[in-house]
């Protein structure tokens, strides 16, 4: 159990749950959004699992091509006892158009603590480029960055699938965390392009409550 502790501990630390938001919640509309998956990993004497991080939260259009939206990690809390919050914000600088993608930028403040041993803070940032297509699919790639204030950044490059139908979507995206460092750990090891990063698979789903426009 020490291991799969560990495992964790270093997940949150490594890549968060969220899939990538490939378009801003339209204004007048509200995104109910959870999100699961992470890096996978092998543990000796047990098998290759995805970690099973997760985030629960709400997503608001606030203008025609910017939103806001705040989140709480469900897995830190849970096993952990550690609060995990995030606020950030999505604009979408160019729209789709033909086979000209829509680019869109995210912003997001993350914060955990302990109550006991102090409080930590990352931000990551992330650029999505997205085609939408036959009214239900989405494909899109996306790279993205989360600072630690006292440690290396960690990046990511990620690519994913956009099923969408009437209020509801689902996201499926494969995502290589930090795709030019050796990331093999004599405790945990992370399952990469030969020892190259880790490789994972996240989990989107979302609700849509508003006509929004």
């Amino acid at each position: 159990m020490r291991v799969v502790a560990r495992l964790l501990l270093i997940a949150i630390l490594f890549g968060c749950a969220h899939v990538t938001k490939t378009r801003p919640t339209p204004k007048g509309a509200v995104d109910v959004e959870l999100h699961a998956g992470g890096p996978m990993a092998y543990i000796p004497g047990l098998a290759t699992i995805p970690v099973p991080l997760s985030a629960l939260g709400v997503s608001i259009g606030v203008l025609d091509m910017l939103d806001v939206s705040a989140h709480l990690h469900l897995t830190s809390l849970a096993l952990f006892g550690v609060l995990g919050v995030d606020a950030g914000a999505s604009v979408m600088p160019l729209a789709q158009d033909g086979a000209r993608p829509a680019i869109t930028l995210t912003g997001r403040l993350y914060g955990f603590t302990n109550f006991r041993s102090g409080f930590a803070a990352y931000l990551e940032t992330e650029a999505s480029v997205s085609w939408r297509y036959a009214r239900f699919f989405g494909t899109y790639a996306a790279v993205d960055g989360l600072f630690q204030f006292k440690a290396p950044p960690i990046f990511t490059i990620a690519v994913g699938q956009e099923l969408i139908i009437g209020r509801f979507a689902m996201q499926l995206e494969g995502r290589w965390y930090q795709p030019f460092a050796d990331t093999y750990y004599p405790i945990v090891q992370w399952v990469g392009i030969g020892r190259q990063g880790a490789f994972g698979l996240v989990l989107g789903f979302r609700v849509r409550f508003g006509e929004g426009r």
